[in-house]
């Protein structure tokens, strides 16, 4: 079996079909929180770029029809910068972490850290809390279910626990979506051969600096409901009901 993953298309390989990935199975998931964010982001583009000349002499139907255009798509705009900001900040803890695993048994060092500063918050955290690293960025796949997944990192714990982990530049962690893609991610390491963990992590460094960790011990409540999701995504995806051609007419008789 050939497994592999296309960094340009950023899909997962199993003999060379696509795989499903681990958050796109989540995304059957509703997030009403979201529409509300997609508004206001039309509503504070607008604000922004109307000039207030045009609005006191009149509209100019053009410009306006361009104005709502570009308003309709700035939730994606603003979630495209801020995709670009995070993967930026997922690349200094991915380095982070090889560096600790290459050059000191897996332990956090604290040594050469100054392009590493943006992940200030995440390092003191890992020196406090982190036994050893075991890996960072990883990509697994389950040919059975024929899904696929890239876990951030996975660590021993000081408290000699084992815990898959994943970090978030998100302003907060809401809902269960962050800890069915981890427990996820536990599933398919243990698919994979690892010795069971014994919890999940999701560490979270803001944008505006703000940091927390939270942690979950349950497992497999969690994994049924990643399961369940994935039952769902399929039945969406191939879904095709038959439309009965019988015609019920009404007898009128």
């Amino acid at each position: 079996m050939q497994k592999s993953f296309d960094p340009k298309t950023h899909k997962y390989l199993i003999d060379g079909k696509p795989a499903t990935g681990v958050t796109t199975i989540i995304g059957v998931l509703a997030k009403p929180a979201l529409i509300g964010w997609a508004a206001r982001m039309a509503c504070d583009f607008i604000r922004e770029n109307a000039d207030p000349v045009d609005i006191e002499g009149g509209f100019d139907l053009d410009v306006w029809d361009k104005l709502l255009e570009d308003a309709k798509s700035a939730h994606n705009k603003k979630k495209e910068a801020a995709g670009e900001k995070g993967t930026d900040m997922h690349s200094l803890v991915e380095k982070y972490i090889n560096q600790s695993i290459e050059k000191n048994e897996g332990r956090p060092h604290t040594e050469g850290l100054d392009e590493l500063l943006p992940v200030r918050k995440f390092i003191e955290w890992a020196v406090d809390n982190v036994d050893h690293f075991l890996f960072a960025e990883r990509q697994m796949y389950d040919a059975e279910l024929f899904i696929a997944g890239t876990a951030d990192f996975a660590y021993i714990g000081k408290d000699g626990k084992k815990y898959m982990a994943d970090f978030k530049t998100s302003s907060g962690i809401y809902g269960i979506d962050y800890w069915l893609q981890v427990v996820a991610y536990r599933m398919l390491a243990e698919g994979e051969g690892d010795e069971p963990y014994d919890g999940a992590t999701v560490v979270r460094m803001g944008k505006d600096g703000s940091f927390e960790v939270q942690q979950l011990n349950e497992y497999v409540l969690y994994k049924e409901a990643f399961l369940a999701c994935l039952k769902l995504y399929r039945l969406q995806a191939h879904n095709k009901p038959v439309v009965a051609e019988k015609s019920y007419a009404k007898n009128n008789n």
